[in-house]
């Protein structure tokens, strides 16, 4: 399981897995695991029948050490049309956590977020 943190909980990794609601069936239905590594405090917008999810971080849960933390620039679309993921371009933006992704009529737009999880000085 892990290490003890100064919070009392155990580091753990991520979990990974993805699965929708039909709120008509009402049912749940597992999906494929998106194209990209498992993350936490991504952005994520829905545009044009189409779910985004984009930066985030990875490593490991209730970590207190920053270097435990792996931050990402990339992201993935899922299609709810096509039930499919697709990777998303390369981003000129610097990897972060909790972008604010805001949907348009052309796509999606990123801003903001934190360059490292927590407040500054502190920990995640």
């Amino acid at each position: 399981m892990g290490r003890a943190q100064p919070t009392g909980m155990p580091e753990q990794e991520l979990m990974p897995g993805a699965a929708i609601f039909d709120a008509g069936a009402p049912a749940w239905t597992s999906i494929e695991d998106p194209p990209i590594a498992t993350r936490q405090r991504a952005g994520a917008a829905f545009a044009n029948h189409r779910y985004v999810v984009w930066g985030g971080k990875g490593g490991l849960v209730a970590a207190t050490d920053p270097s435990d933390f792996l931050l990402f620039s990339d992201g993935a679309v899922y299609s709810v049309v096509d039930e499919s993921w697709d990777e998303m371009a390369p981003s000129p933006l610097e990897p972060r956590t909790h972008p604010q992704l805001v949907a348009t009529q052309r796509g999606v737009l990123v801003l903001g977020g934190r360059p490292r999880p927590g407040p500054p000085g502190g920990p995640a």
